[in-house]
């Protein structure tokens, strides 16, 4: 019921897919992830149980040093929704040189 879960299909979208295949074939050697990170990673998502494996390991440590720990997860699902791929495409054109 909720109108933010519906988004209108347009064929801009399918223009900057190509245009991020294109940029991601092109960067894909130049960019560098860490080995804890789980989301938009081939071969890792966010629903693999070695997510969970990690918190629980990181919650042990602290809680056997009596040290409290923080976590803080962060829903980006919709921040991507409203940039202006032009720009991000211009600011990242120019930081090639």
């Amino acid at each position: 019921m909720d109108k933010d879960n519906y988004r209108p299909v347009a064929v801009t979208r399918v223009a900057s897919n190509i245009i991020e295949l294109i940029l991601l074939d092109r960067l894909h050697d130049k960019l560098g992830t860490f080995c804890n990170q789980f989301g938009f990673k081939s071969k890792r998502d966010t629903d693999s149980d070695m997510c969970v494996f990690s918190l629980k390991q990181v919650v042990e440590y602290f809680n056997s040093r009596s040290s409290p720990g923080y976590v803080c997860y962060l829903d980006a699902s919709k921040a991507f929704d409203r940039i202006n791929y032009w720009c991000l495409f211009k600011k990242t054109h120019s930081s090639w040189y």
